[in-house]
């Protein structure tokens, strides 16, 4: 099997800076080993009513699903979210 991703769909509170939150995910990704890459993206093309308030997307990619699990449950992962 190849390799497992987790999408992320992303409605911020206001006020959240996002370029924050992107540099801390950039970090998790240099200090967990199971988090193979981080990707994201903002939705400026969207319609309002299709986007539903959700501005950004978050891809993880990892090398199996058992990484994932890994990550989910490692301190670094618990104390950014």
């Amino acid at each position: 099997m190849g390799e497992f991703k987790h999408l992320v769909i992303v409605k911020f509170k206001e006020g959240v800076v996002v370029e924050e939150v992107i540099k801390g995910m950039e970090k998790l990704v240099s200090e967990i080993d199971a988090l193979k890459s981080f990707e994201w993206g903002q939705d400026i093309e969207s319609h309002e009513m299709l986007r539903q308030g959700f501005t950004h997307a978050f891809l993880m990619t990892f090398n199996k699903k058992e990484d994932f699990t890994a990550f989910q449950a490692h301190p670094n992962h618990e104390n950014f979210i």
